[in-house]
């Protein structure tokens, strides 16, 4: 499957048409093949799981066999009627109700207007929707959207079932729902074809396995041989991963690129792993190879005006106050006089300073210094904004204060924001975030994906009234298909699932068993900081 790869931006139809006619368009497109020379049988009944790691071509091939795009070339064929579960509600029109959607989503994977009719209850029933079906998709929330679109998707039971990782919809009771449906396909003699970076869940599930990388076809065989060759080629990957980097900077031949308007968080531990992404953004110093892109430019095409830097350590005038020192950065860049009063006295409001606008900075206190820093960021407007641990040693309302602001930046004023940080709370409130290791971008997403991609499951941690009993509870908790890993810890039961918030009830039903109190029971879902662990091997916690 070939995608042509746009390298230079063409602003006006003007310039396509010039650059056709010229026959020169090989300058700003590249070939890239998502997936080649790949080939494998699936017979009817089969269970197979699909592995690889990020950019393998796995969603790729999905859509493939769904119908969804067409191959570059070689040959295709599947027999049977498919139900693919790639991407819940894709298809949808927020304008229609949810009505008029299922007869528009049921057209796109091929249902007929009579067997929609004829299935239309059913539909509503399980999605749970109600009286909200004839109103507007855009006043839906996600979980009910998505709700829809699984009802949608799962009303015929299918000859292929196509899943793109194993499905969370909704809230848990719908979870468990929804999983019990997924299960019933399973059981029967229905082809599936699995997506999932959980290796358990592929063995648990299927009895075939395909690996994936960078496009092409790794090995395929049954599910146990492929996820222990997977599993084990990962964690050669990770072991050797720091021995494998090259000298701080921006990745070799890595671009990082900056999307206009959006919160960035560049992630990783304290010291020169992150501040050498940060010079080349500021101009200080340049990257070994690759380019740093901000809204499509390069940035050593940026003058001073264009970027406000507000470092970690601060930079005041300690004997003028909030308003005069607000005012001389001004000047220092230049604003023009009837401009810079009303700003000074907008930042000051903004950022809650204006009743210390005439105190002078070594009076104030660290969270009303870490403001007006950002305040003479700002006196300039630049089009980008870095900061570099924005709520570092701050208490929580001055923090609070600062991350809001941050993103009124970007949802008010439509600026683009890098977050230069190692805390988890603000990397999650970035619209992606790039873990960083010793000068190396290792993985780039959103932070929802990053974890999604890197899940180990959510970790449990069980205290009984009665210690002497956590063996007992540990051999009966083993015998659940779905526990990833328990074991006793400082006295307590910890262990390893997935969704376990919907399981919670099993896990007590189970533990009764034993006849003991729950003393204490908590639930950690996977965070930005588990996700940075498990691709450095270094702690957040332990690197502060």
């Amino acid at each position: 499957m070939e995608f042509n790869l746009s390298q230079e931006k063409v602003d006006n139809l003007k310039e396509y048409v010039i650059r056709l006619l010229k026959r020169d368009m090989e300058l700003f497109y590249q070939e890239f093949w998502a997936l080649k020379n790949v080939s494998f049988e699936v017979q009817k009944g089969d269970k197979v799981g699909i592995v690889g790691l990020n950019g393998a071509g796995k969603s790729t091939l999905l859509k493939l066999i769904s119908g969804v795009m067409k191959p570059t070339e070689g040959l295709l064929e599947t027999k049977g009627r498919i139900s693919p579960l790639l991407e819940l509600g894709g298809g949808f029109d927020p304008n229609y109700t949810g009505r008029e959607n299922i007869f528009l989503n049921g057209a796109l994977l091929g249902y007929s207007k009579s067997f929609l009719e004829s299935k239309y209850d059913e539909i509503v029933e399980f999605s749970e929707i109600g009286d909200f079906i004839d109103v507007p998709l855009k006043n839906y929330s996600t979980g009910m959207m998505m709700r829809l679109g699984f009802s949608i998707a799962t009303v015929v039971e299918p000859e292929i079932l196509i899943l793109d990782e194993v499905l969370a919809v909704g809230d848990v009771r719908f979870q468990e729902k929804s999983e019990n449906r997924l299960k019933s396909f399973l059981e029967k003699d229905v082809t599936v074809l699995l997506v999932s970076h959980a290796t358990k869940k592929i063995r648990d599930l299927c009895n075939k396995a395909i690996w994936l990388e960078k496009g092409r076809l790794i090995m395929q065989g049954t599910a146990e041989e492929v996820c222990d060759a997977y599993e084990k080629s990962t964690k050669s990957d990770k072991k050797n991963a720091k021995s494998d980097f090259n000298k701080p900077g921006i990745t070799n031949s890595q671009d990082l690129q900056v999307k206009k308007g959006e919160i960035l968080g560049l992630l990783g531990v304290s010291g020169t792993d992150k501040i050498n992404s940060e010079n080349p953004i500021n101009g200080f110093l340049k990257s070994n190879n690759g380019r740093i892109l901000i809204n499509d430019k390069e940035i050593k095409k940026f003058n001073d005006r264009h970027i406000g830097v507000c470092p970690k350590e601060l930079g005041l005038w300690d004997n003028l106050t909030c308003r005069e020192n607000i005012n001389l950065m001004g000047k220092m860049y230049k604003v023009s006089k009837n401009l810079l009063k009303p700003r000074v006295e907008r930042l000051l409001y903004d950022l809650f300073l204006i009743d210390e606008a005439d105190t002078v900075a070594s009076k104030l206190s660290n969270g009303m210094k870490r403001r007006l820093n950002l305040a003479l960021t700002l006196v300039h407007e630049p089009e980008i904004i870095v900061i570099d641990e924005p709520s570092i040693g701050l208490d929580p309302q001055s923090g609070i204060i600062i991350l809001n602001y941050i993103q009124s930046l970007r949802d008010l004023d439509g600026k683009t924001v890098i977050l230069i940080t190692h805390d988890i709370y603000e990397a999650d409130l970035s619209d992606r975030v790039a873990i960083v290791d010793n000068g190396q971008i290792l993985m780039l997403d959103t932070p929802f994906n990053l974890k999604k991609e890197n899940d180990k499951g959510d970790l449990v941690e069980i205290r009984l009234s009665n210690k002497k009993k956590n063996t007992e509870v540990i051999k009966n908790l083993k015998k659940l298909d779905d526990i990833l890993w328990v074991d006793e810890v400082n006295g307590d039961i910890h262990l390893r699932l997935f969704e376990a918030k919907s399981k919670v009830s099993r896990l007590m039903e189970n533990i009764k068993i034993s006849n003991v109190h729950v003393k204490d029971f908590s639930v950690h879902q996977s965070t930005l900081g588990d996700v940075f662990t498990e691709l450095t091997g270094i702690s957040l916690e332990e690197s502060k």
